[in-house]
């Protein structure tokens, strides 16, 4: 799998742990193409079924199994001449494409297409197989279909499909999901998630590097954003979203904690503490130790000779 692939499917992943935190248990991520995130995918999706099942167990009574049809017709290429907006609705769809095959996942494309193919397909005949539609965000919803051409396979055929799933109203996640859902809720943008690996494997880099060096003069995030090839916003909102800090403010906590560990476990002066925790003099580590501790470094009970 190639290192954009990889990153779409921890996008996927990032999408549907989203979906799942609001209630959506009838979502599954798409299995075409996971190469070794497989695993992790499959383990997502029987999560769900299991929450799915799980919570309208428990919540029976207020919980009531739904039947939602979709309607569509297609030429014998898949192209579309008809599909219900319900459908748009809940894939997140704003226009009618040109083709079935991209509302469909690779799998279920494939299966239409070999089953239109069958010459044991006639006029007025019924198929039904499992289809899967995938939204926006390329989540996939299950269905079961049936099939049937409506004129004479001499012309070129029409079909027929009538797609339907079971999802449960539940009061108490309709109760749940209006207060996560402001009218202003706007689904994240892929390309701007935090959650890449990209990003993550960035600001754990930064971090590593400000561990290393406490002892050395902070050098500004103008600096390190050159150091690190990234801009001044993507480091400093990166650090906040993963450490809920400013990245000054962790390292001047590093630091601290840093000086209070030489001050209990070694017998080293106060003054190579703060030289050895990038404080600019000792006066200046001891405020900063006092306003945090409380106390001052001299007070801390030194490791016994």
């Amino acid at each position: 799998m190639s290192s954009k692939a990889f990153h779409e499917k921890l996008e996927e992943l990032c999408d549907f742990v989203i979906e799942v935190s609001r209630g959506n248990f009838t979502l599954q991520l798409s299995t075409d193409n996971v190469g070794d995130l497989e695993p992790l995918v499959m383990l997502h999706n029987m999560m769900n079924e299991e929450l799915n099942t799980l919570v309208h167990n428990i919540h029976g009574s207020k919980s009531q199994p739904i039947v939602k049809s979709y309607s569509l017709k297609i030429s014998s290429t898949l192209d579309l001449l008809y599909v219900s907006s319900s459908l748009l609705k809940d894939l997140e769809i704003k226009e009618q494409p040109a083709n079935l095959g991209n509302l469909l996942t690779a799998k279920s494309n494939k299966k239409l297409l070999k089953l239109l193919a069958k010459t044991d397909f006639v006029f007025n005949s019924e198929k039904k197989l499992k289809l899967e539609f995938k939204n926006s965000a390329n989540l996939i919803l299950k269905t079961k279909a049936t099939l049937v051409i409506l004129n004479d396979l001499n012309e070129d055929p029409i079909i027929m499909i009538n797609a339907h799933r079971i999802i449960y109203k539940n009061s108490l996640l309709d109760k749940y999901q209006r207060k996560i859902e402001p009218t202003t809720y706007k689904y994240p943008s892929r390309n701007r998630s935090l959650l890449l690996q990209e990003n993550r494997e960035l600001i754990e880099n930064l971090q590593s590097y400000l561990l290393k060096n406490l002892d050395q003069q902070f050098p500004g995030i103008k600096n390190l954003a050159r150091k690190f090839n990234a801009s001044e916003s993507k480091l400093k909102k990166g650090f906040k979203y993963y450490y809920g800090t400013s990245i000054y403010k962790f390292v001047q906590q590093k630091r601290l904690e840093k000086s209070h560990l030489l001050l209990t476990e070694t017998e080293k002066a106060v003054s190579t503490i703060a030289r050895e925790c990038g404080f600019i003099s000792a006066a200046h580590f001891s405020r900063s130790f006092k306003k945090k501790f409380g106390y001052r470094p001299s007070d801390v009970q030194r490791k016994p000779e």
